[in-house]
């Protein structure tokens, strides 16, 4: 496991040079379906809807806006042990996750670059102890000026250690995946993506540094393939400490090889159920709040493909406050 963390960490790291705006999103935080389809319904919870939303500005001052709306469901295999007098039902290792994703892109006046739709399906399942396989595909369209086009996205991700109350923020103590979206299209340059959705390899790997009780620090590493080269790498520091109706307070700092510098920050609230303090409450909601912004660096003079840029996600979700009554407290 540790071979495999290491391998795909150094990838990410590889001193690559990217130039201009690569088709990603600077913000880990909240992008699993666009980050690998392996992470569908890999969620502390039945359901989940996120916005997510990038605006950039390149060079020419042109204004490019991309939006990200998923929806993701979880469902757990049960196990059914006895057959008369005492039943007892218990999840088993194995767990689906399903979901819809739709993605489009516009810049100027026009009213999309392009747009796709894809529906979202992943298998998760123990194979040891503390360690899991996730592999997911996403079949969909996409929509361009010149047409429809049929399209495929796969992922497999492993993870070692699951941590629940801590899903959030990184799903494992360790964890790495491989993606490869847009199959039926090509490679394609940088300077091309802004109208034609190409085909791109993604490889990310993270890990989580619990300190305390309360504190945690997310590193994570991110490769892309797409016709260039990029990469991005960088950490999230989480404070995880429950107010009355707010926690797990982030702030991030990632480097893109765009020579851009991404600051991140965000928060999560939540309504106050009729019993919060039962583990087995579910009339709370909560909203997770998620802002990023690229400054560009100019460190060694490379002409970046866009200036600035700026995200915003937000994630719904029914929440289960687990902190009063479970191992969340731990």
């Amino acid at each position: 496991m540790k071979i495999l963390f290491v391998f795909i960490a150094f990838i990410c790291f590889k001193s690559i040079i990217g130039f201009g705006q690569p088709e990603m999103y600077s913000q880990f935080y909240g992008s699993d379906l666009r980050l690998n389809p392996a992470l569908t319904g890999m969620i502390h919870r039945d359901w989940q809807i996120c916005e997510l939303y990038q605006g950039n500005k390149n060079n020419n001052d042109l204004k490019t806006s991309t939006n990200c709306i998923y929806a993701e469901l979880a469902y757990d295999i049960i196990k059914t042990k006895g057959r008369y007098g005492m039943v007892i039902k218990e999840k088993s290792n194995t767990m689906f996750g399903i979901g819809l994703m739709n993605e489009f892109r516009n810049s100027g006046n026009s009213d999309y670059n392009f747009m796709s739709n894809f529906f979202s399906i992943a298998i998760h399942r123990r194979i040891f102890n503390s360690s899991n396989i996730s592999i997911g595909i996403q079949p969909g369209m996409v929509k361009t000026n010149s047409g429809n086009k049929f399209d495929m996205n796969f992922g497999v991700l492993y993870g070692f250690q699951k941590h629940d109350c801590w899903i959030g923020d990184q799903v494992y103590k360790y964890q790495a995946g491989v993606s490869l979206y847009s199959y039926s299209q090509p490679f394609h340059s940088t300077e091309d993506t802004l109208y034609i959705k190409p085909k791109h390899i993604q490889a990310h790997a993270g890990a989580l540094i619990n300190i305390g009780k309360k504190f945690g620090i997310v590193p994570r590493a991110y490769y892309l393939y797409e016709g260039d080269h990029h990469y991005s790498g960088g950490a999230t520091f989480v404070f995880r400490k429950h107010y009355s109706c707010i926690d797990r307070i982030r702030a991030g700092l990632h480097y893109l090889s765009s020579e851009h510098l991404v600051c991140s920050g965000g928060f999560r609230l939540y309504t106050r159920g009729k019993n919060s303090s039962s583990h087995d409450n579910r009339d709370a909601f909560a909203v997770d709040l998620c802002f990023s912004y690229d400054l560009k660096l100019d460190m060694i003079g490379l002409e970046s493909g866009y200036k600035n840029g700026f995200e915003i996600n937000i994630i719904l979700y029914p929440i289960t406050k687990c902190w009063e009554m479970s191992k969340c407290a731990e």
